[in-house]
C-alpha cells in the first residue's frame, strides 16, 4: 500500500472521544437539524486533512521534481501544455465559468440564508441547504432498482448491457472514503466497474456516470496503449457526463423513476443549484492546484482558504485541513480542469 491509501484505510474518526463511522458523521454534517451537530459533523469529516497533508505536500514536491527533470517549470507547467497545444486557455477558461457562475450563485446563497434563518452561511449549511428534497428524491432510487435503471437507461440510448463486455462488481463497505471507479482491465474487452452501492439519486448517478466512462472504453479505447491518446481521459469523462446527464431529464425522472411532475420541477431546480455550489468549489480547487505546485513551500492551508473564501463567499475555518482531502490532488489534478 502506498502512504496515503494506508492513511486512508487505517483511519479512524472520532467524534466527540468516540470512534464513529464515516457514515454516521456525513449523516450528521448534511442532514443534521441542529446547526452545531452539523458543524461537529463537518469537522470530524475533514479531519483526516491533517494526517494526509504531510504526504499529499510530499507528493506535490515529488510531481514538480520529475516535471523539472523533463524541462518543465513545475508539475503544473507540464501537465497543462496538453491543453494549450489543444488551444485551451485555461485561465480564461476559469475567468469566464467564474463570471457567468457568479450571480446564480450569489443568489443561491442569499435564498439559503433567508430559507435557514442566518445572517451568515457556512460550509455545513451549504449540503443542509438541499437535504429535504434530496432525502426526499433518494426514495425514488433504492438500491435493488438502480441496476434496473441503468439497463433502461442503456436501452433507451441503443446499447443492450448485456451484450456489452462490461461487468459490474457490487462493493457494499459503506464506510469508506471509495467512489464507483471503471477499470479498462483489457479494452474494449473486459470493463469492470466497481461500484459503491449506496441508496439514492447519488449513488445510481455515480453508477451512471461510470457506465458512461465504460461504454467509451468498450467502443473506442485499444487493448494496446500505442494506440490510445493523452485525449481519452476527457473524451471518458464526458462520456460518463452524457450518460449520467439522464437524470437531468424529467421525461426520464417522470417514466423510470415515477416522479410526480410537481416535484421533478423542484428537484431540478434543487440540481441546479447543487451544481453552482460544485462548479465555485470547482473553481477555488482548481486555482489552489495551480498555486500550489507553483509555489508548495508557501503556507499550503493559508492558500487554500483564501481561494475557497474567494469563489464560495463562505468564511475560513484555518483550524481544518481540508486543502489535502480535495480527491483529484492525490490522483490525476487535471482531472478537475477537464471537468
Amino acid at each position: 500500500k502506498s502512504g496515503l491509501k494506508n492513511t486512508i484505510d487505517s483511519f479512524k474518526v472520532d467524534f466527540q472521544g468516540e470512534e464513529t463511522s464515516l457514515r454516521d458523521v456525513k449523516e450528521l454534517y448534511y442532514n443534521s437539524r441542529n446547526r452545531s451537530q452539523r458543524e461537529l459533523g463537518s469537522r470530524a469529516w475533514y479531519s483526516i486533512g491533517e494526517n494526509l497533508a504531510p504526504g499529499v505536500y510530499k507528493l506535490i514536491k515529488a510531481r514538480n521534481e520529475t516535471a523539472s527533470r523533463l524541462g518543465f517549470e513545475n508539475y503544473w507547467d507540464m501537465v497543462s501544455s496538453q491543453f494549450s497545444q489543444n488551444g485551451v486557455d485555461i485561465p480564461a477558461l476559469i475567468k469566464s465559468i467564474d463570471s457567468l457562475t457568479q450571480s446564480p450563485y450569489t443568489k443561491f446563497k442569499d435564498n439559503a440564508r433567508s430559507s435557514l434563518g442566518v445572517n451568515q452561511l457556512e460550509l455545513w449549511d451549504v449540503p443542509f441547504s438541499h437535504s429535504q428534497i434530496n432525502q426526499q428524491a433518494d426514495s425514488f432510487f433504492p438500491t435493488d432498482s438502480q441496476y434496473t435503471f441503468v439497463r433502461r437507461g442503456l436501452t433507451s440510448v441503443g446499447f443492450s448491457l448485456e451484450r456489452l463486455p462490461i461487468y459490474i462488481e457490487s462493493i457494499t463497505q459503506t464506510d469508506s472514503y471509495f467512489e464507483s471507479m471503471s477499470f479498462a482491465v483489457r479494452p474494449p474487452h473486459d470493463i469492470r466497474i466497481l461500484n459503491r452501492v449506496q441508496d439514492g439519486f447519488a449513488g445510481l448517478h455515480s453508477l451512471l456516470n461510470q457506465t458512461g466512462i465504460s461504454l467509451y472504453s468498450a467502443y473506442i479505447a485499444q487493448e494496446r496503449p500505442l494506440y490510445n491518446f493523452a485525449a481519452d481521459t476527457t473524451w471518458q469523462m464526458a462520456m460518463g457526463e452524457i450518460i449520467s446527464a439522464m437524470t437531468n431529464d424529467s421525461a426520464w425522472l417522470y417514466d423510470v423513476a415515477h416522479m410526480p411532475p410537481g416535484f421533478i420541477s423542484q428537484f431540478k431546480q434543487a440540481q441546479i443549484e447543487q451544481e453552482l455550489i460544485a462548479i465555485r468549489e470547482l473553481l477555488a480547487n482548481i486555482n489552489f492546484i495551480y498555486e500550489a505546485h507553483i509555489n508548495p513551500d508557501r503556507d499550503l492551508n493559508l492558500l487554500y482558504w483564501e481561494l475557497y473564501q474567494k469563489f464560495t463567499g463562505l468564511p475560513r475555518h484555518e483550524d481544518m485541513i481540508i486543502w489535502s482531502t480535495v480527491p483529484e490532488l492525490t490522483s490525476d489534478p487535471m482531472l478537475l480542469v477537464r471537468k
